[in-house]
Order: structure tokens, then sequence, then C-alpha cells
């Protein structure tokens, strides 16, 4: 099941083209290059899916997603969240 989130671009990395940006609601969000009119404020609909979860040396969980964009161009996600800022959003991504 896909949800629909927003993510804010923050900052454009020159050197291989990877967006950075956020969820309004989580913490960190990497959106692939090769998506189409992306600039550095601009807002872009994603539908997230969740994949898998793990939980990183540092005691956070990471998850990986696969989601669809406005331009309908598929992309991996990585996101690092921690569990305790966002639980219902978590229990949502796991069903």
């Amino acid at each position: 099941m896909f949800r629909t989130v927003e993510c804010v671009i923050r900052q454009l990395n020159p050197l291989n083209g990877e967006v950075t940006g956020h969820f309004e609601l989580e913490d960190g969000v990497q959106i692939p290059r090769g998506l189409p009119n992306l600039s550095i404020e601009s807002t872009v609909t994603l539908e997230v899916k969740l994949l898998s979860s793990v939980i990183t040396s540092g005691g956070s969980r990471r998850y990986r997603f696969v989601a669809v964009c406005d331009a309908d161009v598929i992309a991996s996600l990585d996101l690092m969240m921690h569990a305790a800022k966002h639980p219902t959003i978590l229990e949502d991504m796991m069903r």
C-alpha cells in the first residue's frame, strides 16, 4: 500500500546529481538523480511504499522505500528515521 508524502528539496549535490530533501514529518530522504524539473525549495509529491527496515549500529532504524514521484519516475529512497519520533507513521507504513 502506497502512502503519499511531500518532499521539500533542500540541497542539490553537484557531484553526483542527487537531490537531498526531507519529508515534512520525517527526518530525511534522498532522491536519486534523474527526476526532472527539480530545484531547491521545490516540492515533490511522492507515493512511498516501505520495502524493509533495519536497525543501524547507532540504534536508529534505516528504512528503504520504493517511490513514484509526480513525473511517474520510480526511485529508490533511503530514509533515516527515529521510530520514537513518529510511531504512528511507522505503524501505517508497516501495514
